[in-house]
């Protein structure tokens, strides 16, 4: 942006402000002969006369000083009394504050202008004691404090990665954010630190950031209503009409914690009724999308909304002009270590432990446990087990009269009722928990056992203003959840859990722990009986969890003998391990599906929403037997990372990135290094080198030596084709598809 149109950015800035301050128009204009930047005239008798300047000299104020005296006794000879004030762009100096008093001018910067009309430090002052959404010390319910490790967020529909700086310059330029992610990744904390990040360089970003949480304002149907019970929160209620003056003006940010926290007062299990529940819980945020013109920060649960359309539409926003993030999921491995270096710990970090903070946060909180027997490398699902044994015995050691066994049935007993919470995580009030341990010991919890139960490392505060619990990790949670239902008595008649109305599957770990436990128990016959009666119960959730427990088992054939599953929540339906026959779903959710090449021959889905369908990249090769069913994502593979991800052998993983940098990114050819970076091993660079001569004795690429080596650039006569094995992936019968799969 060239320096006049700043310049002109700058006066209208001044201006507006002159006019929110004494309510009257404000404009250039040209008094006694001479031009000044901003007059107002408050009564016949009375203006006010701005002076701009984006010179912090005292030079530019003697100038200044010369031409308003003048014009100052030519208006008193008038009648008119003129208040006049040197506005600059920064801080204005010592000597100009006190030169310019002595001439009778206040000499202000312009955020002490904004100021007079907007007392943003008060406001800041009170927000920041206080704890940005989930963003919180999981024992005090305080605001976390620890050090913040940079991670970037990626755009959902591209490759484009946003710095935290990135966000916040996107955001002072109007633009809206929507991101996304799972519990636990950060997204509260990233609001935090967008909020920090503008009240550090106020001068810098020219906008006022406002972080607000949305669980907090259940059931307003407004914007404004939402902006005034924030401040009326807080203690600043004679603040609002200032606030909501300037709201429509491009100068304030809004950071928006949990849209998906806004709803969770209300459940159905008919998903129709819940897309409802979600407009009309959402209806005072796309009010205020409606309103406000500056940028916004919204962040929320991933599949939390049937599709993008349905996000859109219950947000207020266009996708025309929203940029649309994820949140990472775990930490990499040197955000990981550089963490761990912030807290004092050293641990070595296998390959298969999840880069969840809270994970190594409690790690490090067992001075007593050897690591090298906590982390050996016996995978996930082991080191579950371990480190539950390891919280439990801590505890006991903690409080003797309680043994581990006893901790252990209650945290299963917790996890067990939260599956019943509107919220994913909880929250579980005092009372539950207390119930939760009378119904494992037998009696209710004396005042040892009270104490310890409020402060299980498990359990979090919701927040510092209530006594309510819930779980502060959901990696932790999967792991309990799968470990109940694991126990429960299979062949029994479990009656407690057939007529509960879950509302959370498990998740993939979850699924992972309780499919290891179904393959050891070799009665897989029991758990398809269970579902067959869990199928015509209430709890159509558990028998979800079942179902795809039991489709994770590497290389098993079941048969379900014409289960019809309906109304129920599935996690991730997994295709690629074992076979199912006679099992239809209906009626359901299922937040993810993974498709291997082969075509299940007994399974049916019918009129079912399904978050992400990994295998097909998008509805043309929708299989037959998958009808009426609502797919809000395509595994599309747009990026190497998301190609090392998907279902495919190493070959196929090879020739599709291979095919997408040459088709279908741009620029006219790759050189050789290009291709084959980021294929991992040695192993498959020989691969990798075996398809590309394969490509080039198909006529699919051509190759010529460049300065730096070869060049492989696409005969564009076959895009079609390359696009079709694209789109089909496993499904595809293309022969050199099938050339290379053999």
């Amino acid at each position: 942006m060239n320096t006049s149109t700043n310049w002109h950015k700058f006066e209208d800035r001044v201006r507006t402000v002159a006019q929110l301050i004494w309510s009257a128009p404000a404009a250039a204009r040209t008094v006694h002969g001479v031009q000044f930047d901003c007059v107002l005239e408050l009564e016949a008798d009375r203006w006010i006369i701005l002076e701009v300047t984006k010179t912090n000299s005292l030079e530019k104020l003697r100038t200044d000083i010369a031409k308003i005296a003048p014009v100052r006794s030519a208006l008193i000879s008038d009648g008119i009394h003129a208040t006049c004030y040197f506005i600059t762009d920064v801080q204005p100096t010592t000597s100009i504050v006190t030169t310019a008093a002595a001439n009778r001018i206040s000499a202000l910067s312009i955020t002490e202008l904004e100021k007079l009309f907007f007392d943003y430090d008060s406001y800041r002052f009170i927000r920041e004691a206080k704890p940005f959404g989930s963003a919180v010390d999981p024992l005090s319910g305080e605001k976390d404090t620890l050090p913040y490790i940079p991670v970037d967020y990626t755009e959902v529909e591209g490759s484009n990665k946003f710095t935290l700086t990135e966000l916040a310059d996107t955001l002072t330029h109007g633009r809206r954010i929507i991101l996304l992610g799972n519990y636990g990744t950060g997204k509260s904390r990233c609001i935090q630190e967008t909020y920090h990040k503008f009240c550090g360089h106020l001068e810098l970003y020219r906008n006022f950031p406002l972080a607000i949480d949305l669980r907090d304002h259940w059931g307003l149907r407004r914007g404004p209503e939402i902006i005034r019970r924030h401040f009326e929160d807080m203690g600043l209620s004679g603040t609002v009409d200032a606030v909501l003056k300037i709201l429509d003006k491009g100068s304030i940010v809004l950071l928006l914690d949990g849209f998906d926290e806004i709803a969770s007062q209300v459940w159905s299990d008919d998903p129709a009724r819940l897309a409802e529940i979600r407009k009309q819980s959402l209806s005072g945020v796309a009010d205020l999308m409606r309103i406000a013109k500056g940028g916004v920060l919204i962040v929320g649960r991933e599949h939390y909304f049937n599709s993008n359309e349905e996000m859109f539409d219950c947000l207020g926003m266009k996708e025309a002009n929203t940029l649309v993030l994820q949140s990472p999921e775990e930490f990499s491995s040197e955000q990981m270590e550089s963490y761990l270096r912030t807290v004092g710990s050293s641990i070595s970090i296998p390959s298969w432990l999840p880069r969840r903070p809270l994970i190594f946060k409690m790690l490090t909180s067992f001075e007593d446990v050897d690591f090298d027997v906590l982390l050996q490398n016996n995978g996930e699902t082991d080191f579950w087990q371990r480190l539950l044994g390891a919280i439990c015995e801590r505890e006991a050691r903690i409080h003797p009269s309680l043994d581990p066994l006893t901790i252990r049935s209650v945290l299963l007993e917790l996890a067990h009722r939260s599956r019943t919470k509107a919220n994913n995580v909880g929250p579980l009030s005092l009372t539950e928990i207390n119930e939760a341990f009378e119904i494992v010991v037998g009696r209710p919890p004396r005042d040892e056992a009270s104490a310890m139960l409020q402060r299980l490392p498990v359990l979090g505060r919701v927040d510092a203003e209530t006594s309510d619990r819930q779980f502060v990790d959901t990696y932790i949670l999967d792991g309990l959840r799968a470990t109940a239902v694991a126990e429960m008595p299979i062949v029994g008649e479990p009656s407690r859990v057939m007529h509960e109305k879950w509302k959370h599957p498990l998740g993939t770990f979850g699924q992972t722990v309780l499919s290891q436990w179904i393959a050891a128990s070799q009665v897989s016959s029991a758990y398809i009986e269970f579902v067959k009666r869990l199928s015509e119960s209430a709890n159509r959730v558990l028998a979800g969890d079942i179902v795809t427990a039991l489709l994770m088992v590497e290389g098993a054939q079941y048969d379900f003998g014409n289960v019809v599953l309906s109304d129920s929540h599935l996690g991730v339906i997994c295709l690629t391990n074992g076979g199912v026959r006679r099992l239809r779903i209906q009626d359901s959710i299922i937040d993810e599906l993974i498709l291997d090449g082969d075509v299940p021959t007994g399974l049916e889905l019918e009129r079912c929403i399904i978050g992400v369908v990994r295998g097909l990249a998008n509805q043309e090769r929708l299989p037959t037997w998958m009808r009426d069913v609502v797919v809000e994502q395509y595994d599309s593979l747009s990026n190497v990372a998301r190609i090392r991800e998907a279902k495919l052998s190493s070959e196929q993983k090879i020739f599709v990135t291979i095919v997408h940098k040459t088709f279908f990114q741009p620029g006219s050819g790759r050189m050789e290094d290009a291709l084959l970076r980021g294929l991992g091993t040695a192993g498959d660079k020989r691969s990798a080198k075996k398809i590309l001569s394969m490509l080039l004795e198909e006529g699919i690429l051509k190759d010529f030596p460049g300065k730096q080596g070869t060049v492989y650039v696409p005969a564009r006569k076959h895009a079609r084709r390359m696009g079709q094995i694209m789109s089909q992936l496993r499904y595809s019968k293309d022969p050199l598809w099938l050339r290379l799969s053999r």
